[in-house]
């Protein structure tokens, strides 16, 4: 994992490759406040599966790029749980 600065949790490498490769994915990133940012790197960071982090750094680069973190944050799953809330304490 990658070091931010001292602040919220690490980014992981595979997220801050995807971040670094698609210049429009980084730029989008960074336009979301650094709460969502730190829900989005949680939730990549937590499978022990290279492959289900890498889909889910997928996923959040290719938000990021839409401009559509916040949206898709609370969005439902098919087993009923949202990003946010398998990040989030009160989740």
């Amino acid at each position: 994992m990658r070091r931010r600065h001292g602040r919220g949790p690490d980014l992981p490498v595979e997220l801050s490759g995807l971040l670094s490769e698609w210049p429009q994915a980084g730029a989008g990133w960074e336009r979301h406040d650094a709460r969502v940012r730190d829900i989005y790197t949680t939730w990549v960071a937590r499978p022990l599966l290279s492959r289900r982090r890498m889909g889910r750094a997928r996923q959040t680069a290719g938000w990021a790029a839409e401009g559509t973190l916040d949206e898709h944050m609370t969005r439902y799953n098919s087993s009923g749980t949202s990003i946010a809330g398998s990040v989030l304490p009160w989740g």
